[in-house]
């Protein structure tokens, strides 16, 4: 701003730099003396300080919160994450101690939703927060390099089924500590062949290998133990 005042016959003048109250140090300048400062650019100054603290404290609480207290699932496949990252647990999750049921969620192949989920009584599914324990399914080769099936279909497209073998491991949702480990074999055997198959390109085409599964029976039975103990 810029600050004028005579001095006798002559006008004289300054550029003074950013300043805080100018309508104050207007009023100052006329007196020749110190005023009173307003207090409206005070609570407005003050206001609007609130306002960034209030918005600052709602960005950063969730994470103050989670870095603090530990972090809680959400939902129940936000709990998939253990199935890779068992250095990153949920500290807010239930605790497992003591005697069953405890209530567990299942995930094959370690992502998406689970495969199975249950509170340990009856039919009803756990809510994300009273997971106790994680169970997760990793691919662990084949019983036997032969294939329980093959089909064939026009221009050598080739389709063989094996029997896989599966590792079945448990972890706690609090900790990311395992708490067991089981290994299953897949179904030994599967339905006829597809009557056709969709093939993209020019032939000869590639061979195609795929390992079967357990069944979700004998998932649950390998399971059952985890639950009830």
């Amino acid at each position: 701003m810029r600050l004028a005042w005579t001095d006798g016959a002559e006008e004289r003048s300054v550029f003074v730099g950013p300043v805080n109250a100018s309508r104050d140090l207007g009023r100052a300048v006329e007196r020749r003396g110190p005023v009173r400062a307003s207090l409206r650019p005070r609570l407005v100054a003050g206001a609007a300080g609130m306002a960034v603290l209030v918005l600052v404290g709602w960005i950063v609480q969730p994470w103050l919160v989670r870095a603090v207290l530990g972090e809680r699932p959400e939902q129940l496949q936000d709990l998939a994450r253990l199935c890779w990252r068992q250095d990153r647990p949920f500290e807010r999750a239930a605790k497992h101690d003591g005697a069953g049921p405890h209530p567990l969620v299942f995930f094959r192949e370690g992502a998406g939703r689970p495969q199975y989920a249950t509170a340990g009584v009856g039919a009803k599914r756990p809510a994300p927060d009273e997971v106790e324990l994680v169970a997760c399914s990793y691919p662990a080769g084949r019983v036997s390099d032969k294939p329980i099936k093959v089909c064939m279909y026009e221009g050598g497209l080739r389709f063989e089924t094996f029997q896989g073998r599966h590792r079945l491991e448990v972890y706690e949702a609090r900790t990311g500590r395992r708490v067991g480990r089981r290994t299953l074999t897949g179904l030994a055997g599967v339905g006829e062949c597809a009557p056709a198959k969709l093939a993209y390109g020019e032939p000869p085409y590639d061979r195609h290998e795929v390992e079967t599964y357990p069944s979700m029976a004998d998932y649950q039975a390998a399971l059952q133990p985890f639950i009830t103990r």
